[in-house]
């Protein structure tokens, strides 16, 4: 069964021959649907930037994660150069990432610092939400790859790693983009996005909280209604994600308010701003 499930998320994989599919799927990984990143299913490895006719995964899962379950109870010897794995540690890369002799990179994610270490293989995430709410909200897929199992409760969902939860999800929300942003120190978070999006996501949460500073200082000084000049949705977008770390955001959330629905009302005070 957890291997036809991976077999169905190879099918849009980029590399024709080697490594093929055929080979990732043997070799435990799952495919993310982004690039040729992959991860496996008990451990939680992930690589991307896969060599063509040089790499073969079930060694690179060997080298990189030779206590995975997977690696011991499955796996047999092969010769291959591996390939790079993600390492998101960007205040610091070079303390978090090594060259070993055949110039391959470790990741900074230590499966056994797992907050829920139950709910380290997807599978077991993936049967947590089994009485997952029917209402229009991410997909599961979407939230087991972002790291999350269900509490059983509401929407509240919990980080495997981190142990970080989110609740009332919008349709559209993004786990992935969710859980980085909310959770900046997540380890898994960090590998999970990539170096360029997850320095996006952050580097995004700190111009919305400038803009709001700043917004919040014009409203101080004047008594009239007027129309805030807001430049583009972009522009809207950070001033907004900004206001969801204010403290009457937790506050609504807790009282089971959408979301989607605060998202709305910020958006709305800010395009109109009243006294």
């Amino acid at each position: 069964m957890i291997k036809q499930i991976r077999c169905r998320t190879f099918s849009h994989w980029p590399h024709r021959s080697s490594p093929s599919s055929r080979q990732m799927i043997e070799a435990g990984f799952f495919n993310c649907n982004v690039g040729d990143r992959v991860i496996c299913i008990y451990c939680n490895l992930i690589c991307q930037q896969w060599i063509p006719q040089t790499d073969d995964p079930c060694e690179v899962h060997k080298i990189l994660s030779p206590k995975c379950p997977f690696v011991v109870n499955m796996l047999i010897r092969c010769e291959v150069t591996p390939p790079s794995i993600i390492n998101q540690n960007t205040e610091n890369n070079g303390a978090s990432m090594f060259a070993g002799a055949n110039g391959f990179r470790s990741h900074d994610i230590v499966v056994a610092a797992a907050c829920n270490p139950s709910y380290i293989e997807i599978p077991k995430r993936h049967q947590s939400f089994t009485l997952w709410p029917s209402e229009p909200l991410p997909s599961v897929d979407d939230l087991v790859r972002a790291g999350f199992f269900y509490t059983g409760t509401k929407t509240i969902v919990t980080c495997f790693y981190c142990n970080g939860s989110l609740q009332n999800w919008g349709a559209n929300d993004n786990p992935t983009i969710e859980h980085a942003r909310w959770f900046p120190q997540c380890a898994y978070a960090k590998q999970l996005c990539g170096d360029e999006l997850y320095r996006k996501i952050q580097e995004s949460k700190r111009v919305a909280k400038e803009h709001a500073r700043a917004s919040e200082s014009t409203n101080n000084v004047t008594s009239n209604p007027q129309k805030l000049k807001i430049p583009d949705e972009s522009t809207l977008s950070r001033l907004v994600a900004a206001r969801l770390d204010l403290p009457v955001s937790q506050n609504l959330l807790d009282k089971d308010f959408k979301l989607s629905v605060i998202k709305r009302c910020w958006e709305d005070q800010l395009r109109f701003k009243c006294p």
